[in-house]
Formats: structure tokens, sequence, C-alpha cells
């Protein structure tokens, strides 16, 4: 074997080895990445949304989630419904209230929008006395 072939061969094995530890290295990545979303997402709640946003190249929506706020404060959304908030050209605009009988479209945020087309979710309103 001359000198010419044993560069080349060890060149060739040099290339396979970083190719290897790229390969392991990407799937550890993809693992934690899969574990760290799959608690949040489900075919239609938020993180599916979330992750629909991100493979478009889009900012994601942004929808309050009861998990994070106290228990005293939670929002019941089974019985007060909700209302979707889009932030366009400045202003709030209702997309779509999905609010059972008895209650309303929901009030806007009171903050503005952090991107445009950001989309919120806020509970209905009582409009009928209890």
């Amino acid at each position: 074997m001359s000198i010419a072939e044993m560069v080349t061969v060890g060149s060739q094995l040099v290339i396979a080895v970083a190719a290897a530890g790229l390969f392991f290295e990407l799937r550890g990545i993809r693992t934690l990445l899969t574990r760290r979303l799959r608690g949040s997402v489900t075919s239609h709640g938020p993180g599916m949304a979330r992750l629909r946003s991100l493979a478009a190249g889009r900012e994601p929506p942004s929808f309050p989630s009861s998990h994070r706020v106290p228990a005293r404060m939670a929002v019941n959304w089974k019985r007060t419904g909700y209302t979707v908030w889009a932030y366009r050209s400045g202003v709030w605009t209702v997309v779509e209230s999905l609010c059972p009988e008895g209650y309303g479209v929901g009030l806007p945020p009171d903050r503005p929008g952090r991107f445009e087309n950001e989309h919120v979710r806020t509970p209905g309103v009582r409009s009928t006395p209890e």
C-alpha cells in the first residue's frame, strides 16, 4: 500500500468518525426537543398551534395557560368559553368567539400585541345575571 493510499484511507476514516459523532449529537438534540415538546402538544391544543407556526416560519401564537396561573385565579374555560383575538394593524380584532349561552364576547387583551397577527385567548364575559 502506497503512502497516498494510506492518506486517503486515513482521511476517509476521520470523516466517517466525525459523521458518526455528528449523527449521535443530532439524535440527542432531537430526543431532548421531542421530550420537551411532548407534554405540551396535542392535536388541537396551543402546543400544536405553536409547532405549526414555527414550521411555517411565523412567530407562534400566544395563548394564556391556566396551569401557569395560581389556582384561585384560574379560568374555567369550559364554563365561560373564550374569544380568540388577533393583533392586526395595531388593533385587537375578534377572530372567533366560542362562548356558551349566557356568556358574550370576552374583553380584548389589555396590552398591545407583541407582533403582527399575534393570537390571544380571553374568557367570555357573563351577559346574564346569575
